[in-house]
């Protein structure tokens, strides 16, 4: 869903047309959902874009693992012991 849909869905609620339990039921949206897209429009003052999706970064989470991370876990387990359904399987 794009910034426009996610206007288009909440902007019957910013006209007071309906309630958000109203438009959660309608388009199976929950409604924590709906509270979210409301909240950050009403933060930046009716902006649009703050209904923009925000990057998803593995960078920025610490327990994502770099290829290098990755190749070092490899060597610690010892597969012989983990068993055949527990290798990991990496792309």
């Amino acid at each position: 869903m794009n910034a426009i849909q996610r206007y288009e869905l909440i902007r019957p609620i910013l006209k007071g047309e309906k309630t958000p339990k109203e438009v959660s039921e309608e388009t199976n949206i929950p409604i924590s959902t709906i509270y979210r897209y409301l909240k950050r429009y009403r933060e930046r003052d009716g902006d649009i874009e703050s209904l923009v999706d925000k990057p998803h970064t593995n960078q920025s989470h610490p327990k994502w693992f770099t290829r290098k991370d990755r190749d070092e876990v490899g060597v610690v387990v010892d597969m012989d012991t983990v068993g055949e359904f527990m290798q990991p399987s990496f792309p």
